[in-house]
C-alpha cells in the first residue's frame, strides 16, 4: 500500500459503494460517525475510492490487510469527507479540492 490517490466524488463511485454494501451512503455515514463502521466496509469504501480516481485499485483483501496492519486512524478522515459529499454536494466543497487534500492556506 502506501499510494496517494486524489478522489473526486461521483454517483458512480458511491453507487458501487452502496451496491457492495447494500446499504445507502446516509447510512454509512451514520455509522461512521459513530465510529461503528466494520473493518471490511472500510475496505471496500477505500476500494472503490481507489477506483474512482481511473487506476486500478488495490484488491479490497489487501487493503482489509493493510487496516489489519496500520489501523484505521489514517483513513478516518478521508473516508468520512468522502461520505459528507454525498450530504453536502460537490458544489458545496471549497473549489479545486479533493478528498483527503488539505486545503491550501495561502
Amino acid at each position: 500500500m502506501g499510494d496517494s490517490y486524489l478522489v473526486r466524488p461521483t454517483f458512480n463511485t458511491v453507487a458501487r459503494i452502496e451496491g457492495a454494501l447494500n446499504e445507502g451512503v446516509i447510512s454509512l455515514g451514520q455509522k461512521m460517525a459513530r465510529g461503528e463502521m466494520s473493518l471490511s466496509a472500510m475496505a471496500i469504501v477505500l476500494h472503490h475510492m481507489a477506483g474512482s480516481t481511473g487506476s486500478r485499485p488495490p484488491k479490497v483483501a489487501d487493503i482489509g490487510e493493510h487496516l489489519m496492519e496500520t489501523g484505521l486512524q489514517q483513513y478516518v478522515l478521508p473516508v468520512s469527507e468522502f461520505l459528507l459529499t454525498a450530504f453536502q454536494g460537490r458544489a458545496n466543497m471549497r473549489s479545486n479540492e479533493a478528498v483527503g487534500e488539505q486545503p491550501d492556506e495561502t
